[in-house]
């Protein structure tokens, strides 16, 4: 995705911002119950969208709870991105990192739901 510059607060784009976004769709279409047709157009709308409105509109948006698992789950990522890969993990790793942003959010989610019921089951044999 290309580099987007999102504040606080919104802005409009100088003239020498204007090619950049090419992007986003001229003509909004509905695909599926979903605005634009697929997600690329759909997050170059968003990001186009929020470097004009800022996030302290954004998020005024929805419940406050859903933006902080959203911070949250951004910070995690962004720890397990900078952590160095060992082992097997050298392999896979690669891998994930060419699947598509909700790609990676399915996965990480299967992994911590796995994580959890082995976690359980490991509890219960210690009782």
């Amino acid at each position: 995705m290309k580099d987007l510059d999102i504040r606080l607060w919104g802005r409009s784009w100088t003239a020498e911002e204007m090619p950049r976004h090419d992007g986003p769709p001229g003509c909004i279409e509905m695909s599926e119950g979903k605005l634009c047709l697929d997600e690329e157009q759909r997050l170059a709308l968003l990001g186009a969208l929020l470097e004009h409105v800022g996030t302290a509109y954004a998020v005024r948006l929805g419940p406050i709870g859903a933006w902080a698992d959203a911070v949250e789950q951004r910070l995690e990522d962004m720890a397990w991105d900078g952590m160095p890969a060992v082992g097997n993990e050298q392999f896979w790793r690669p891998a994930t990192q060419r699947l598509s942003f909700r790609q990676q959010l399915e996965l990480r989610a299967d992994v911590k739901q796995l994580y959890e019921r082995s976690r359980q089951r490991r509890l219960r044999r210690r009782r």
